[in-house]
């Protein structure tokens, strides 16, 4: 292969990654099309998120929003996660993060973010 052919396709990818994070992950944010590409969990609903709200209990959370897809412990705080993401395609099209953080069994922080 010649070196200016070469030289032709790594541009014309660095234009293709530019022109997606120009027009592409805008576009899929304001068509939802994150949503594609984000796995929630069993009986997650946007309308129950929106009801947890700060110095909420364990338990609270759960009987609005159900199991969470993940539990982890961040630092000195439980996570429950209600999304994941799975697909190659969320570096073009994005996935929305939705997240509860506890401390001390109260909800601390509430997070819903598309990436």
């Amino acid at each position: 292969m010649k070196t200016s052919t070469l030289a032709a396709i790594i541009l014309s990818l660095v234009i293709l990654l530019f022109l997606s994070l120009i027009f592409i992950r805008p576009l899929s944010q304001s068509l939802k099309l994150y949503k594609l590409t984000t796995i929630y969990a069993q009986n997650y609903k946007d309308k129950n998120f929106l009801e947890v709200q700060k110095n909420m209990s364990f338990s609270q959370v759960h009987e609005i929003m159900g199991d969470p897809l993940e539990k982890y412990d961040w630092g000195d705080k439980k996570v429950w996660s209600y999304s994941r993401t799975d697909s190659g395609w969320n570096d073009f099209i994005g996935w929305e993060s939705v997240r509860v953080f506890f401390k001390d069994g109260i909800v601390t922080d509430i997070a819903k973010i598309v990436f």
